[in-house]
């Protein structure tokens, strides 16, 4: 999952941010320019991220000069979907409907600019689209094309040709934010309890969070966060049993009733502390599968397998990374 990533597109008058959601908030500058295409078909504006982006729950569309008109699409409550066209107007995809919709009279004709963003995504944002581009040259482009700024007209074909080469779709992962070996952390089930390990220990931390995700892409991704209490001093965490607060900290964002993080697909870590820390991940079914076939002190990493605790510090840095390791 990587360190977090934050892209910042400043609108005339206006700043706009587009940032995932990730361990700590770090500003960089995208390895290649992250873009999404627009173009005019019928006299509709139409948008494409240029790669599906999956898992979203919200989308916001804005115009440049920003006087305060904004498009806001949501899914319902729990759930997700896949954006990739987007239509101004709707009908809109996946079950999104209109949280915060435009003024009746709005015209985005008279708009200089245009940005889309989605959440959540790994990928870099995107930046803005002028609009007098695409009206005047839409009519001189195939309707499977699509202007991307700095780019020009493309088609599909030629955006996977293109992407991580000398562009990134909005939601493609910046290839120099992926390391060249896993980023876990281990898991074990015992007694029936799901049983974390960082390695390294995370010294100075102010709390945790496990991200789960369902199989089903049409479902959220489900949160459970655990802090220091209120004037706690940071502790150090690496062993860590989900369900159970660690001594001097309490659960602020609880699961929701009956959840089973058997059924889910993989798991999260995220260490929160201001130190150096990455994010990690393991499959479920994986720690689930092979845990009763090894020693209780043995753990399963990601893209490794299960290592018992000399072999994990030997390998720590050299076959994967850990949350806390340099």
């Amino acid at each position: 999952m990587g360190v977090a990533v934050c892209v910042v597109a400043a609108l005339s008058l206006a700043g706009f941010s587009g940032c995932h959601r990730s361990n700590r908030l770090t500003f960089y500058k995208p390895s290649l320019p992250p873009v999404f295409g627009a173009r005019v078909t019928d006299g509709k504006l139409q948008l494409w991220t240029g790669t599906p982006c999956e898992r979203v729950h919200h989308v916001t569309i804005l115009f440049s000069p920003f006087t305060g008109d904004r498009l806001q699409l949501e899914t319902p409550p729990d759930r997700a979907t896949t954006v990739e066209y987007l239509t101004l107007g709707g009908p809109y995809p996946g079950g999104l409907t209109v949280t915060e919709a435009l003024r009746e009279d709005f015209d985005w004709r008279t708009k200089e600019k245009i940005l889309l963003s989605v959440e959540p995504t790994e990928g870099a944002g995107s930046d803005q689209i002028e609009l007098a581009t695409i009206i005047a040259e839409s009519p001189d482009h195939p309707e499977d094309t699509y202007y991307f700024p700095g780019f020009g007209w493309l088609n599909r074909e030629q955006v996977a040709e293109q992407n991580r080469k000398t562009l990134l779709t909005m939601c493609t992962k910046d290839p120099v934010l992926e390391p060249g070996i896993p980023e876990t952390f281990g898991a074990r089930v015992t007694d029936g309890k799901l049983r974390i390990w960082t390695v390294t220990p995370c010294t100075e931390s102010n709390g945790y969070s496990l991200r789960f995700r369902p199989p089903d892409p049409t479902y959220r991704d489900i949160w459970y966060e655990v802090w220091n209490s209120q004037d706690s001093p940071p502790v150090e965490i690496e062993h860590l049993t989900f369900g159970e607060e660690p001594e001097g900290m309490s659960t602020r964002r609880p699961l929701p009733d009956g959840f089973d993080w058997r059924t889910m697909q993989s798991v999260e870590l995220g260490i929160h502390r201001p130190a150096y820390h990455r994010e990690g991940v393991v499959d479920v079914a994986e720690v689930l599968a092979g845990s009763a076939s090894h020693a209780d002190d043995t753990y399963y990493f990601q893209g490794v397998g299960w290592l018992t605790p000399d072999e994990a510090r030997d390998q720590e840095g050299r076959t994967f990374l850990s949350p806390c390791r340099r």
